[in-house]
């Protein structure tokens, strides 16, 4: 009787300290250490898929491109937490509709292109469906067989709202093509200026780029800049970031798209109500450097369509999706395409892109001392410098960043959790031995 009480002491404290391993690996998005470790040593390319066959892209024809920010295939019905109501998931049947519908919205419209945003992948808000295969299915029917994606939201348990958490979160940018793929790169954008508590379950913003492959020399840029920044300087440092790094690195012509948050020149946030005008207090634009020097998509305040719907709203009303493309570029047959009902906050921006300059210089390129991103309240900065991580795999960005505040702690954890896991093996009962077992196949799931 003594030696089954000493025993189950013993399996009890086990599983405290794992429980609470677990806990500090999960709150902190890493893998356990030995995963960690790995990630460490290695960067991985984001999720790209090519077909078998497919065709190159021949850049002195006409590109059909579609841009949409999905909302997560959560339609408008709910009135979601960020948007001042309470909602944080939507039922499972609204998510399977909305996802369906807007793969076939997408496939009816016979796109070579589309850029995507707000993609959920496994998250617990859309009942962990993977949308992206959902909708990635839709277009392989019509021919875009090509795909590429990047997490900027993936925490394995966000503890927010207090109501009721948002849990596991995989929200991605994708990218799918008619014409194969040269490559996938993330690059990391200033995050929001709060707290490195904060940061850690908050979204990262990111640009997806992806070279379409062969002699095309075009690359497309998938992006979402931050909202709800409240003119604290985010938005204004991303697009800095695009401009003086991001951009200047592309030896081909890219195409840059997707929801910037941010208002076009020719609108002016007064027009708002007073809570949608508290979204954009900045005296000017923050884009409006982009459209000073590359070609946008909305040339004039006549080519300007409204995007965005908001839930105060019965229809769009602003315009916050954006394209531009580099210099030599056109755009033309732009629209907002109509759907059967909305199926996002965001309507989908249908255009048609051709280049008639078809290569860039990268010689000279390569002359140019490229600044650095500035990733958000300076920290971490050596003679104030700061070079580019090219992160591509989320995973490996978040322990890259932590890994050598966090790896001692870890260390230090795991040397406890084996010692107790010594002792309860040292005690001969088959109950620890099998505590610590499942104890430890619980904590490699974390």
């Amino acid at each position: 009787m003594r030696s089954a009480m000493r025993a189950m002491r013993i399996t009890l404290r086990a599983l405290a300290a794992a429980l609470l391993l677990a806990s500090t690996a999960t709150s902190l998005s890493l893998r356990p250490l030995a995963r960690a470790a790995k990630v460490l040593g290695k960067t991985k390319p984001c999720g790209l898929v090519n077909a078998p066959g497919a065709p190159t892209y021949d850049a002195s024809k006409p590109l059909k491109v579609v841009v949409w920010n999905i909302q997560y295939g959560a339609g408008i019905r709910q009135h979601f937490f960020y948007d001042g109501g309470d909602a944080v998931s939507t039922p499972r049947h609204e998510v399977e509709f909305h996802t369906e519908a807007i793969g076939d919205a997408l496939a009816a419209l016979a796109p070579d292109v589309v850029l995507l945003q707000e993609v959920d992948r496994r998250s617990a808000r859309t009942h962990r469906i993977d949308e992206l295969a959902v909708v990635g299915e839709k277009l392989a029917a019509v021919g875009l067989v090509n795909r590429a994606s990047a997490a900027y939201w993936r925490v394995p348990y966000v503890p927010h709202p207090k109501h009721d958490h948002v849990g596991r979160i995989g929200m991605h940018l994708a990218t799918f093509s008619r014409y194969a793929l040269g490559g996938a790169t993330r690059y990391q954008l200033p995050l929001l200026k709060e707290s490195r508590l904060r940061r850690l379950f908050n979204l990262r913003r990111a640009v997806l780029a992806t070279p379409l492959a062969g002699d095309s020399a075009v690359t497309l840029l998938n992006t979402h800049l931050s909202a709800f920044s409240f003119g604290d300087g985010t938005v204004e440092r991303q697009v800095a970031a695009l401009r003086e790094t991001i951009l200047p690195r592309q030896t081909r012509n890219w195409l840059l798209a997707g929801d910037f948050n941010s208002l076009t020149p020719y609108e002016a946030a007064a027009t708002l109500s007073k809570d949608e005008a508290a979204l954009y207090p900045e005296d000017e634009t923050p884009v409006a450097p982009l459209y000073a020097s590359t070609v946008p998509l909305w040339a004039s305040p006549e080519d300007r369509i409204d995007t965005y719907k908001p839930w105060t709203s019965p229809a769009p009303d602003r315009t916050i999706d954006h394209a531009f493309a580099s210099p030599g570029a056109a755009f033309s047959d732009a629209k907002v395409e109509r759907t059967d009902g909305y199926l996002s906050d965001h309507q989908p921006v249908s255009l048609t892109v051709t280049w008639t300059l078809l290569a860039l210089a990268p010689v000279a390129r390569a002359l140019v001392e490229l600044p650095p991103i500035d990733e958000g309240g300076g920290e971490g900065y050596v003679d104030g410098r700061k070079p580019l991580r090219y992160v591509e795999d989320p995973d490996a960005e978040v322990a890259r960043s932590m890994s050598r505040r966090l790896l001692p702690a870890l260390a230090c954890a795991w040397a406890a959790a084996a010692y107790v896991a010594y002792r309860a093996f040292r005690s001969n009962s088959w109950l620890s031995v099998a505590g610590v077992a499942g104890i430890a196949w619980l904590f490699l799931k974390a």
